[in-house]
């Protein structure tokens, strides 16, 4: 494998986080450059866990290789490939594979260098409140969040990128420019999903200075600042574990938010924790560690 160019494993194209993903990491490359395979495992791979594990790991349990791990779903078999460097975007996703593969460690995917300059520039807040996400299975509470939002009068302080029905712009049709914009131009992020493997929109949110109203669970326990709401339960519910929340809790957070945001000081106290804690996902030595990981799987 000639190292100038290294051939990487993602397993959708455009509308999918993966790609995103993947094109966020590439920019941290400046020596190497990073080629999509869309058709099989290789030695970089930044894919999802479940159907990494379930349909690929028996076939290449002998290969070396890196493995970049993400998925909100219960992983249910699989096996360890041993000369593999293993690396989830969360804790939460690590405690859902360990059983079935070795975790070498947390790796978080890197925002997308257009927030440093998106952060730099001065703004006028247009929005109380912005959604980003495709809706599947209603895994992530789109409608849910509208229609709360509707009931308390905030509908139209809200900015809805989505594919639900009553949403604002489509989603996947902005720009990478135009998202952080728009986020930039909200005060907060909100996002009540059920589960998240990671949840790569509140992180690129939080790069501009944007806290959340988030459920406090998952992946978003371990990085996402803002306004939380605590989960009272979970279950299991279309393989994947189901985190429940309380409508009144939900309205008391959009409460406390829209409060805050009236507040000069209360609001740029959590703009600045957002801001302070999004450092962890720069990644500027991203290039170097992974280089690193394929010389010593390849030697």
């Amino acid at each position: 494998m000639p190292l100038h160019e290294i051939i990487t494993y993602v397993p959708c194209k455009e509308h999918c986080s993966f790609y995103y993903f993947f094109q966020n990491v590439k920019q941290r490359f400046k020596h190497y450059n990073l080629t999509q395979s869309l058709m099989s495992p290789t030695y970089f791979n930044i894919t999802d866990a479940k159907e990494f594990l379930e349909t690929f790991s028996c076939a290449y349990k002998n290969r070396p290789m890196i493995l970049w791990l993400d998925t909100p779903f219960l992983v249910n078999y699989g096996c360890n490939i041993k000369k593999a460097k293993v690396y989830t975007t969360s804790e939460y996703v690590k405690r859902l594979i360990k059983n079935i593969i070795h975790v070498d460690g947390v790796l978080r995917p890197p925002y997308n260098l257009v927030a440093e300059l998106e952060r730099k520039i001065p703004i006028e807040k247009d929005y109380l409140f912005v959604v980003v996400g495709a809706e599947a299975r209603g895994r992530k509470r789109i409608e849910y969040t509208i229609n709360t939002l509707k009931e308390m009068g905030l509908r139209k302080l809200t900015k809805v990128v989505s594919n639900v029905k009553d949403f604002d712009i489509p989603v996947f049709t902005l720009n990478t420019k135009d998202l952080y914009r728009l986020l930039h131009r909200s005060y907060f992020y909100i996002s009540l999903s059920k589960v998240e493997g990671f949840g790569m929109p509140l992180m690129e949110a939080m790069s501009v200075g944007v806290p959340a109203i988030y459920v406090n669970a998952y992946s978003y326990k371990e990085f996402a600042v803002g306004i939380p709401i605590d989960p009272y339960d979970v279950v299991i519910e279309n393989g994947m574990e189901n985190y429940l929340i309380k409508d009144n809790d939900v309205r008391e957070a959009i409460k406390e938010a829209k409060e805050c945001a009236s507040s000069k000081s209360c609001y740029e106290d959590l703009s600045m924790k957002a801001l302070e804690k999004s450092k962890e996902f720069a990644q500027y030595d991203l290039e170097e560690k992974i280089i690193s990981d394929l010389k010593s799987l390849i030697s």
